[in-house]
């Protein structure tokens, strides 16, 4: 499978997903995933997939990803901004405000 890369990614699988053509966010996205599936309640690992999704333009799932990490988080600024940020990008102005 190849040698180790950033744990349990392996140099294989980056060979294969750069080959598919994924874009170095789908790359992060791909390794958040790799990391929830490890730890699925880790609030950096769930706002690094926001994050990525939100890299993919796939903003409703950024925001949404967001939401869930500041439900269960709500002392965390960097995903408040983040959630606001996700929610501005979707053109709900006054929600982003208040995030």
């Amino acid at each position: 499978m190849g040698q180790p890369l950033l744990g349990d990614l392996r140099l294989g699988d980056l060979v294969d997903h750069l080959a598919d053509g994924l874009a170095p966010a789908s790359l992060l996205t791909y390794r958040a995933e790799l990391l929830l599936a490890q730890a699925p309640g880790n609030a950096i690992y769930r706002h690094l997939r926001a994050t990525s999704l939100l890299q993919l333009d796939e903003d409703q799932a950024a925001a949404d990803g967001y939401a869930e990490v500041v439900a269960d988080h709500p002392d965390e600024p960097l995903t408040w901004m983040s959630y606001g940020h996700a929610l501005k990008t979707l053109g709900r102005q006054d929600e982003a405000v208040s995030a």
